[in-house]
């Protein structure tokens, strides 16, 4: 059920060039007769637009393996040749700062270290972890900095073996205004730095912000409080909402995407042929790729999306930037026209939608919603039905979206439900059931 992507980082075999560390992020720019064996061996290219070389540094240092890697664009009026030479000298400066930067960590980490120190050495060490997992995203650091700078201010300069419980509380009563799951983040970010200290020192400094049944017993969800014929009308908002790409983003996440799965999604994702898509690994909380129907009402999306162009011809982002089309469209823009629609719900509550009105209009297990939303399908349901496909996971969401849409009920979608509790019926018989209601 997978699809095999066509793009990928691609090589190069370039007499007299130092290629080291540096690969072509394929965007389909470079000609087939300028490449041999999966490798780039010509370097007379002419760009149409801006392309990208991603640089990997990596040194073994004191038994273990460094890694850092960096994507850099170039505009399409640099030769190849250019940008190869200034990615040459970045991944020189990558190597000497790996050899630095492992040395000054060994010998800063201690027990009375300040935090602010402390802090930033575990970020970095999360920025070299994450870039040697291929299925998880850049560690996004600036998120890291920015929470410590509001919210961890008071004990940055305290050394770790003096900060205690009663200055953790202290940094959560700060919060003025926040739910209790939000002020669970001190815990969150202070304890895993004490956890990487421990893991790197001789000695042995407490955790003060170990995480107690107390400081989880908080009920702070947000309830679904729309009636069906609410959802219902939501969703037909959201279908005839007057503004492109906004409308057709909409559309994806009353699929049962996530606003992020949605964002991220490439023109390489879509396997037009078996009208199959698939959300990768590194863009959803599974972290396996995970394979879905594309329906008939998320092709006419992706033909909004691409205009006068073939859907074949089309390349990067589903949905792009508005000052820079070589990034994804911002959430933020996506979120200031859901503000717009002053609906009751926040956005993510329209995955909460989703399971309500299947669950509770048509019957649908609450492992079938959940499989739609994306959640990984379990050993005991695969063992006694097998894998749940894309085609079942289609069938069973249309049967609210037509519904809510169309104001029909399929009767494709019905036979599939009802195959799936009366297995041992044929399509024939259940047919025959549907028919004499």
């Amino acid at each position: 059920m997978g699809i095999n992507f066509k793009r990928y980082d691609m090589h190069f075999n370039l007499k007299k060039h130092n290629t080291a560390g540096i690969t072509y992020k394929d965007d389909g720019q470079i000609p087939k007769g300028k490449i041999h064996d999966g490798k780039i061996v010509n370097s007379n290219i002419t760009f149409k637009k801006p392309f990208k070389l991603q640089i990997r540094a990596s040194k073994m240092m004191n038994g273990n393996k460094t890694i850092k890697k960096k994507t850099v664009t170039y505009p399409a009026n640099t030769t190849l040749l250019n940008a190869i030479d200034d990615t040459s000298k970045i991944y020189k400066e990558m190597m000497i700062d790996i050899e630095n930067h492992v040395v000054e960590e060994k010998s800063e980490l201690s027990v009375d270290m300040k935090f602010k120190d402390a802090f930033k050495a575990y970020v970095d060490h999360q920025i070299k972890e994450y870039d040697n997992n291929d299925t998880k995203k850049p560690f996004y650091s600036k998120g890291a900095y920015s929470f410590s700078n509001n919210w961890l201010k008071p004990i940055h300069e305290k050394p770790l073996n003096k900060i205690m419980p009663k200055d953790i509380t202290a940094l959560k009563s700060r919060m003025i205004d926040k739910s209790m799951r939000y002020k669970l983040s001190i815990h969150q970010w202070v304890n895993p730095v004490y956890v990487f200290v421990n893991d790197n020192i001789d000695g042995y400094v407490k955790s003060p912000a170990k995480i107690k049944k107390a400081d989880r017993n908080f009920n702070d969800t947000r309830e679904l409080t729309l009636s069906y014929e609410e959802i219902k009308a939501l969703f037909q908002r959201l279908r005839d909402y007057p503004i492109s790409p906004y409308r057709e983003v909409f559309m994806w996440l009353m699929h049962g995407r996530r606003r992020g799965e949605v964002l991220s999604l490439q023109w390489d994702d879509i396997d037009l042929k078996n009208s199959t898509y698939t959300i990768r690994a590194v863009n959803n909380k599974a972290r396996i790729n995970m394979t879905y129907k594309l329906t008939d009402r998320l092709k006419d999306t992706l033909k909004v999306q691409a205009g006068m162009n073939t859907l074949e011809d089309m390349q990067g982002y589903v949905f792009r930037g508005v000052k820079d089309n070589t990034k994804p469209l911002h959430e933020l823009r996506v979120r200031k026209h859901w503000i717009d629609l002053e609906v009751p719900i926040v956005m993510h509550q329209l995955r909460a939608c989703i399971v309500t009105y299947l669950k509770n209009v048509h019957n649908v297990s609450n492992e079938m919603s959940g499989y739609i939303l994306g959640h990984i399908q379990s050993s005991s349901v695969t063992e006694r039905y097998g894998t749940f496909g894309y085609e079942v996971l289609a069938n069973n969401l249309n049967l609210m979206l037509d519904d809510v849409f169309d104001g029909v009920k399929s009767i494709d979608s019905q036979l599939q439900q009802l195959q799936l509790l009366f297995p041992n019926k044929t399509l024939e018989q259940l047919e025959v059931f549907l028919n004499d209601r």
